[in-house]
């Protein structure tokens, strides 16, 4: 509790060293407790499901470090750099632990599921109008007269919420129809937590970097915080829940939906 409560002080500070080392920080304590969620695990799809949140975890860890890099030893803009190909790999992981969730997980009607992805569909579409359309009409230049153009930065800008939003809507449809498989639900509301957290930093950050403003606002900072440290609670309850539990038979399995 200490530590969350330094990490999130230190992510309100001005000084952008301390609200990078911060971010690292809590980006560190997820991917650590995501290995102890994967050596926790008693049935191979649980250790393999895990192992590739782990490396999603892994991949932005080591994008934040190579962003604090560039940063503070090379001293050039690592927006966009290479660590936008180690962020954006992690999503690829992500994607596989979402949607198996969801596959696993989601209500089994085909009514309810139904109802549920137009729920989803209605979120992801007020997203868009709420955040993805400003970056795109600032880039096109109907802002202020200062917006950056570059179509790199435009492109990787909408990539991040493009991304989270895929990502949000099938884990809206496992929170709502959430049935006992892998993860129990605690861990399942922490990791949307954490994507919404993302979400919203993601937007926030590409619309400022289009804006050709100073992207480096605390508000989003915390938000990278508070996303890592959800992630690292996922991880840390499935651990603890796991810890000294029965290997499943595969009769348990099967009626589970994990084989």
């Amino acid at each position: 509790m200490a530590a969350i409560a330094a990490s999130i002080a230190l992510a309100g500070d001005k000084s952008d060293l301390a609200r990078d080392m911060s971010i690292n920080a809590t980006a560190i304590a997820a991917a650590g407790s995501s290995v102890f969620a994967v050596r926790a695990q008693k049935v191979p799809a649980g250790k393999r499901l895990v192992g590739f949140l782990a490396a999603a975890l892994f991949s932005w860890l080591a994008a934040e470090l190579a962003w604090s890099y560039m940063l503070f030893v090379l001293d050039i803009d690592p927006y966009p750099s290479a660590a936008d190909l180690l962020y954006l790999a992690g999503y690829g992981f992500a994607a596989y632990v979402v949607f198996s969730l969801y596959r696993t997980l989601a209500a089994r009607t085909q009514e309810t599921r139904m109802v549920l992805l137009v729920g989803a569909v209605t979120v992801e579409a007020l997203f868009l109008n709420l955040f993805l359309i400003q970056i795109v009409e600032s880039a096109m230049g109907f802002g202020t007269a200062g917006n950056n153009n570059d179509p790199v930065v435009l492109a990787i800008s909408v990539a991040y919420p493009l991304l989270d939003g895929a990502l949000i809507v099938p884990a809206a449809v496992i929170v709502v129809g959430y049935r006992s498989a892998l993860i129990d639900k605690f861990s399942i509301i922490m990791l949307v937590a954490a994507l919404i957290s993302i979400a919203v930093a993601d937007t926030g950050f590409g619309y400022v970097a289009l804006q050709d403003r100073s992207a480096e606002g605390a508000e989003w900072d915390l938000l990278y915080c508070l996303s890592y440290l959800c992630f690292a609670g996922a991880m840390l309850n499935t651990y603890s829940r796991l810890k000294g539990a029965k290997t499943l038979s595969v009769k348990e399995q099967t009626a589970a939906g994990l084989i």
